[in-house]
């Protein structure tokens, strides 16, 4: 079996962790860390790189959450079309919470 490249790896990497945002609806950096790299010492920061990246490309929106929570990541149109081109059915999270006043509310339930 062949080795992948650290571009097929990328791709991977991608594609679970905006399986993940999709699957619980929007998700912190550091919950997303956990879940891709459970037993990774510097899984914040390669996360942290990752979202740098979706966020530059419009793969994720972020969204600042209440009590300097950190911010929410939710996906964005062409995260959701990446995911849909890999038969992964999948649709925009811009519309989770509310927006008032020009500041973004997360469900009341995101505690």
């Amino acid at each position: 079996m062949d080795a992948m490249s650290s571009i097929e790896q990328g791709k991977v990497i991608d594609l679970n962790g905006l399986r993940w945002v999709h699957r619980f609806g929007w998700l912190r950096p550091q919950e997303l860390a956990w879940l891709l790299w459970p037993s990774q010492p510097l899984r914040t920061k390669n996360c942290e790189r990752i979202v740098r990246r979706w966020l530059r490309d419009g793969l994720v929106l972020a969204r600042p959450l209440p009590d300097h929570c950190g911010r929410a990541l939710v996906l964005a149109a062409a995260g959701a079309r990446i995911l849909n081109d890999n038969y992964w059915h999948a649709s925009s999270g811009k519309d989770i919470g509310t927006l008032t006043e020009g500041r973004w509310l997360p469900p009341t339930t995101w505690r």
